[in-house]
């Protein structure tokens, strides 16, 4: 059991190391996470931005099915709506404190 106990708490250390330094701390150049950037990728390929710089705004077409946490530069009446009726939250970034 000593053994178990010693791997766990060696696997434990580096894996936290790991989400803190990679995951969890903006990076320097941008002050984008890992998550935020791939998001970004992900809206480039698909079109839906023209570059990581562009603003942007939520619309309410669809319907969601999971609650959902979501910052934006703008939202639609409908939008928020649909976010809220789904138990979820959006935040208006010219909200967030800096």
């Amino acid at each position: 059991m000593a053994y178990v106990d010693t791997l766990y708490d060696k696997n434990f250390l580096e894996y936290a190391s790991y989400v803190i330094k990679y995951r969890a701390i903006p990076h320097v150049d941008d002050g984008l996470k890992p998550v935020q950037r791939r998001i970004l990728h992900a809206l480039l390929e698909m079109g839906l931005i023209r570059n990581s710089k562009t603003p942007v705004k939520l619309l309410g077409r669809g319907s969601l099915t999971k609650k959902i946490k979501i910052t934006v530069d703008k939202a639609s009446l409908s939008a928020v709506e649909s976010v809220t009726k789904a138990g979820g939250e959006v935040i208006i970034s010219s909200q967030v404190a800096s």
